[in-house]
Parts: structure tokens; C-alpha cells; sequence
């Protein structure tokens, strides 16, 4: 096949003993790679030898969009998986052009269906020890208590983390604590633990591509690693049906979601109908908080320390239910964090409704007034935030 000389040609490989995995490309990007960690419980801890090559077409995909070029694989591409590329890419094109310029062209050595859906492989789920993953996987395991069970019980085989996400890929103390977090979650739902270390972060920056827009196809990338072993990957959705379009209709939500699966690893999202107030009433109703790691803007620790803007909103969540916040966090909520509580952009301040609308005690009187004041002055803030940011270009 003759490529324009422009093409930015993704090429993956395998190491001898199939515990890591790299993506070279012809231009000026350096490799990406994928490594299995020594701490991960599979029977045969290794990429699976026939792995095809619809892992590199998601990893490369934000690389080649920032960039402007068309991207060829060099290896098997499910063609199902494609078709989906080439729609999220119009759909990035449209939705966010500043930063996908224009539509690329994808192709590969080989565009080929190995086969359908196997519905008795088992899955993985993607475990961060967050709000988030922590109710997904409860609620998979509620609809598999069901009888009959619901048709969205999906039989989890594996907890999937990865270092170089939240966590920089080299270790850390922050990230060994929840990764023990994740492998106790795991044995007591029965399964295995996957963790993978990978620097595609590091070059999705170095592209000056966004976190925000690219992460769920960095996820993605990790999840359709394991394809060899696995029918199918669940991760857990970061707004509900209603406010994933208002906040980040450009990333996380149900269309792209739906455009990640191939014709025989499915990649399914759970939660999109629960707020994230309402997520952690059913993990406080559950007891099941005490699981819970959700800072990761304040010390890397893994523990939550009570200071970031991560924490506070969930402080608030909190304390707007009459959940105890001690001891998942080291102090209680004050006025000043509600006060303090960012509302520069859009997602900011609908995080701040969200949680007005949650508020339901009597109690925190205070806390709730400086909350209804910080909303009221919340388009005042983020409209000085953007002449500020046009000041400085």
C-alpha cells in the first residue's frame, strides 16, 4: 500500500515474553508502551501472542487528531472498530474543532474480522478505588444477585488499574496504596487484578492533546490489551445521562462510549444513571465508603487528604446527605472549603448544582448558605476567569 508521506504509521509490538507492549510511530512521537506489572494475578500474566492491532488504531487515534495527519496501522484492525474510528472522528471534528483541525484518513496492512462476540468469555472492570468504579462494581454485582439475573450482569474475571493515569507510571508510594486498595476489592469479588504501567499520558501531553478529550481512549487502549483474554471491558461513567452531554460532551459520554468496541471485545459503561451524590448515598447505604480513595489533586498518597477541590466537593456531597465524612477524610467540611470551591467553567459550576440539589439535612445550615452564595456568584467568576485567561493569551 503507498501512503502519503504525511501518514503517521503506528506500528506495535510484542516483547519475547509478552509482558509489554510498544507502539513505535514513522514520525516525531516518541514510543508508547504498555507494561504488565509484577503484582498482576493472572494465571498467564502476558499479552495473548495473537493480540490484534485495534489496541494501537485507539492509542495512536488522539496523536494523529492533534496533529492533523492520517494515521495507517501497521497490523489487524478489526473492521467494525474502524468504522467506529472514523465516526469519533467527524464527531471530534464537530464537536471540538479547535483541537481535531480536520478529518483523517485511517487504514491498516489488514482490515479483517477474526470472528463474533463470545457472550461466555468473561470481563474486567476498570478499578480506580474511586466513587465511581467502587459503585460500578457493586451494582454488577447486585444484578447478578437478581433472579433471574439482569441482563446487564456481566461475569467480572479480572479489576483492571493503571499506573501513569492519576499516578505517574514510575512507582510511587500514592499508587502502591491504592493498587492495594484495588487487589483487595478484587479477591472479595472473586477476581484477578491487571495492572498495567504505561507512559501514553506522557506523549498524549507532549502532542499538547487533552486529558480531558483523550483519557477514556487511553483507557480504552488498555482494556482492548487484554482482548486475548477477555470478552469484554466495563468502566464506570463520570456523569449521568443527563449532564454528560452539558459537561463533557466531548470525552467521556454515550456516544463515544459506544464507538470503542470491536466485533469480539465489547467495552460497556456502567453508572450513567446515578448522579455522583447519589452514588455515594448507595455506597454509604452498602457500607462500602470505607473502600473509597477519591483524591488525586492533592499529595500523592493514594489516602484522601481532605484539601483538594476533589475532596471538598465530596466533602459536601457528604455532609448535604448527613453522611459521615470521618474517617474516609481527616476533618470535617468547613465554611471556608465551601467558599474556596473552584467555579471557573461549566463543569465546575454544575458540580456545585449538583450538589445544592442534593443537600437534604437540616443540619450545616451555615455551610449550605455559603454554598447557595458561592452558585449565585459562580457566572461572575467564571466569566473574570476568561478575561483573565484572554489576557494572558
Amino acid at each position: 500500500m503507498q501512503l502519503p508521506e504525511h501518514t503517521l504509521i503506528a506500528t506495535p509490538q510484542r516483547s519475547d515474553d509478552g509482558r509489554r507492549m510498544e507502539l513505535t510511530f514513522s514520525h516525531d512521537i516518541r514510543p508508547i508502551y504498555w507494561e504488565l506489572l509484577e503484582e498482576t494475578t493472572l494465571a498467564e500474566p502476558a499479552f495473548a501472542p495473537d493480540l490484534s492491532a485495534d489496541f494501537a488504531l485507539l492509542a495512536a487515534l488522539p496523536m494523529a487528531l492533534r496533529r492533523g495527519q492520517d494515521l495507517h496501522i501497521a497490523g489487524e484492525v478489526c473492521p467494525i472498530l474502524m468504522g467506529h474510528a472514523e465516526n469519533l472522528v467527524r464527531f471530534r471534528v464537530q464537536l471540538n474543532p479547535d483541537e481535531t483541525p480536520r478529518i483523517i484518513a485511517l487504514s491498516a496492512d489488514r482490515v479483517h474480522w477474526r470472528g463474533g462476540y463470545d457472550p461466555d468469555r468473561p470481563y474486567l472492570i476498570s478499578l480506580s478505588g474511586g466513587v465511581d468504579s467502587t459503585q460500578a462494581l457493586d451494582e454488577n454485582a447486585r444484578h447478578g444477585s437478581r433472579v433471574p439475573p439482569s441482563p446487564l450482569h456481566r461475569h467480572l474475571a479480572a479489576a483492571l488499574l493503571v499506573r501513569g493515569f492519576d499516578y505517574p507510571d514510575q512507582p510511587s508510594a500514592g499508587f502502591d496504596h491504592v493498587s492495594r486498595l484495588v487487589q483487595e476489592q478484587a479477591t472479595r469479588f472473586g477476581m484477578d487484578t491487571v495492572l498495567v504501567a504505561t507512559n501514553w499520558k506522557k506523549v498524549l501531553s507532549s502532542q499538547k492533546g487533552s486529558w480531558a478529550t483523550g483519557h477514556i481512549l487511553g483507557l480504552c487502549t488498555v482494556h482492548h490489551l487484554m482482548a486475548g483474554r477477555f470478552g469484554g471491558g466495563i468502566f464506570a461513567a463520570n456523569h449521568n445521562y443527563a449532564n454528560e452531554y452539558r459537561k463533557m460532551a466531548w470525552g467521556e459520554n454515550g456516544v463515544v462510549n459506544a464507538m470503542l468496541s470491536s466485533g469480539d471485545f465489547h467495552i460497556e459503561t456502567r453508572g450513567s444513571w446515578l448522579l455522583r451524590s447519589q452514588k455515594l448515598a448507595e455506597l454509604h447505604r452498602h457500607d462500602r465508603l470505607a473502600d473509597v480513595s477519591v483524591c488525586w489533586a492533592g499529595p500523592r498518597t493514594g489516602r484522601n487528604c481532605g484539601e483538594c477541590s476533589k475532596c471538598h466537593r465530596t466533602m459536601m456531597m457528604m455532609t448535604g446527605q448527613d453522611i459521615p465524612v470521618r474517617p474516609l477524610f481527616p476533618r470535617t467540611l468547613r465554611a471556608w472549603d465551601v467558599a474556596k470551591a473552584p467555579a471557573y467553567n461549566s463543569v465546575e459550576y454544575h458540580a456545585l448544582k449538583e450538589i445544592a440539589a442534593c443537600w437534604s439535612t437540616d443540619k450545616a445550615r451555615l455551610l449550605r448558605f455559603v454554598l447557595g452564595a458561592k452558585i449565585a456568584l459562580a457566572p461572575l467568576e467564571m466569566a473574570s476567569y476568561r478575561v483573565y485567561r484572554a489576557l494572558r493569551g
